[in-house]
């Protein structure tokens, strides 16, 4: 057993650690839920495709979508060469989302989400009502389509495909989302700009510089946060 003045000190200590800690208990400078002032470019990439638009990380690759080709190209993270690529079932692709194993487009010219494959074979489609969808992110059971036009982000459950939710936010005509824990990220192409809004309430919390004038796809690996520029430019960053 530790002696009185043993366990004074352990009480001290511990109270500065977790006064230290309260305001933002599980921060990690790696995670998009942390505080941040900037965003930190690592790498720098030009990729192919012709109008880049959504970005997902399916485990081992970052997946843009190439809106001019109607396709979801998965690019090797340490390159950003292409290592294969997925057509749309349908008409056109914005937005892609995938949990490692499936992969959700979004095709807004039919108001359609298709579930494929890792081979891109079809799954499952359903309808969504977002008229201007161009991103899209997954959490758990749920989809998350963004609607450029109207700002709006829908929560949709899977496989079901039934909207649960919406969410309006005051990001004028966002291009990029992610979803995390507490917070959600969009970007901005027409303001150059990344904003992080608070999830339950949808209200602004930070605003970021992206380091491309016109910023689209967000997607998290873990530890990097990817930024695809409309000029076909891909940052691999971290928040600082």
């Amino acid at each position: 057993m530790a002696s009185p003045p043993l366990r004074r000190v352990v009480a001290i200590l511990t109270g500065l650690l977790l006064g230290g800690c309260a305001d933002h208990p599980f921060d990690n400078p790696l995670d998009p839920d942390a505080a941040a002032d900037e965003i930190q470019v690592l790498a720098v990439y030009q990729i192919a495709a012709q109008d880049p638009w959504d970005l997902a990380w399916d485990g081992l690759s970052v997946v843009v979508v190439d809106a001019a080709a109607a396709k979801a190209i998965l690019l090797d993270p340490l390159t950003a060469s292409e290592q294969r690529g997925m057509y749309s079932p349908g008409d056109s692709m914005r937005g892609v989302a995938s949990n490692g194993t499936d992969y959700y487009v979004l095709d807004p010219l039919r108001s359609r989400a298709y579930r494929l494959s890792a081979g891109g074979g079809v799954l499952a489609s359903f309808s969504i009502s977002a008229r201007d969808a161009v991103a899209a992110d997954l959490t758990g059971d749920s989809l998350w389509v963004l609607d450029r036009d109207s700002a709006t982000i829908h929560q949709i459950e899977i496989p079901g495909g039934q909207e649960v939710a919406t969410l309006k936010t005051a990001v004028r005509h966002p291009t990029g989302l992610l979803v995390r824990p507490d917070h959600i990220w969009l970007s901005a192409e027409s303001e150059g700009r990344v904003y992080r809004l608070s999830r339950s309430a949808g209200t602004v919390e930070a605003v970021l510089d992206a380091p491309g004038s016109n910023p689209r796809g967000l997607a998290f690996d873990g530890e990097h946060l990817w930024i695809v520029d409309r000029s076909g430019t891909l940052f691999k960053t971290r928040l600082g």
